[in-house]
């Protein structure tokens, strides 16, 4: 059997008209499709590092260790594994104070907008 009895007359009629090239003539193998790169914004998601932790003494809080700053885009949970099922208590990471725009850890980033030179001077004038 040849190739144009395979296929279907209005196919063949078809594949004529358009000037496409006969299943013959194509290539055998699909050229591979390019890779594409990691996107740099997906960077900032990283899984908690957890301290170690032991059971038997009851301090079942999960609380990463200080990083480098990174321009406060990194943000891990403090997870306390005592409750069924572990719950987030409160997030920590870099942050930059709403007052002086120096950047500091904050153990709450929420909570914790100025640094704490910056609290220790609301405080002192809020008597």
């Amino acid at each position: 059997m040849t190739a144009a009895a395979e296929r279907p007359a209005w196919l063949v009629a078809w594949q004529e008209r358009n000037g496409a090239p006969a299943p013959a003539q194509a290539a055998a193998t699909p050229l591979p499709r390019p890779t594409p790169a990691p996107s740099p914004l997906n960077q900032h998601v990283v899984k908690p590092r957890a301290v170690p932790f032991s059971r038997k003494e009851g301090q079942g809080f999960s609380e990463p260790r200080q990083w480098p700053f990174d321009g406060g885009v990194r943000r891990e949970a403090i997870i306390d594994h005592d409750l069924t099922p572990p719950r987030v208590i409160r997030r920590i990471g870099w942050h930059k104070c709403l007052r002086c725009r120096r950047p500091f850890f904050s153990q709450d980033v929420i909570k914790h907008r100025l640094c704490f030179e910056c609290r220790a001077d609301a405080d002192r004038y809020n008597t």
